[in-house]
């Protein structure tokens, strides 16, 4: 009973990481987007984190492919599992680091509402320019916050994931004596 209830866990955990690296696969082009509006608006240069942050968020879909096996049960690759827990981390703390920057220490006249708001004066779309900044205020809100939440929810499953599977590992070593 012991040895299903854990198999059923690995797959439950299994599960989550894959949602959780596909909101984070998401997330990583929307952000990169939001965050090269600047650049496309007014052709200032683009923001120090940006790009990195989109090249990690680009390598993580193959490496969660390569890692887990390319969806085919019991192929996992331990130590690629590792790298891939350790390169989602790195890429929290990149987005953090960036959030912090970007919400903390920038004037709030240069935050990307405001900029949008400074562009379009009558508004765009039928929306007011209260509306718009608001919208925009919105729409950058959800995305830090569902970002956030999912890599730091994928760090967390990922070292789950690996403890998991390392102690199933030595439970079997330890039969073997």
């Amino acid at each position: 009973m012991l040895i299903e209830d854990r198999y059923k866990r690995l797959v439950l955990l299994r599960r989550y990481i894959r949602v959780l690296a596909l909101v984070a696969t998401v997330f990583v082009p929307l952000r990169t987007a939001w965050h090269l509006l600047p650049t496309v608006l007014t052709g200032a240069p683009v923001a120090g984190l940006t790009m990195g942050i989109a090249g990690l968020g680009l390598a993580l879909p193959l490496l969660q492919a390569y890692a887990f096996g390319f969806g085919k049960p019991h192929r996992e690759r331990q130590w690629a599992v590792k790298i891939y827990s350790l390169t989602v981390f790195l890429l929290l703390s990149e987005v953090a680091i960036s959030f912090y920057q970007y919400h903390m220490m920038w004037p709030k006249q240069d935050l990307y509402p405001a900029l949008l708001v400074r562009q379009y004066p009558r508004g765009v779309y039928g929306l007011t320019p209260a509306a718009l900044r608001l919208a925009a205020q919105v729409f950058e809100a959800v995305l830090d916050v569902v970002g956030i939440v999912a890599l730091v929810a994928l760090v967390l499953t990922t070292k789950e994931y690996i403890l998991e599977k390392r102690s199933q590992k030595r439970e079997g070593e330890a039969k073997k004596e």
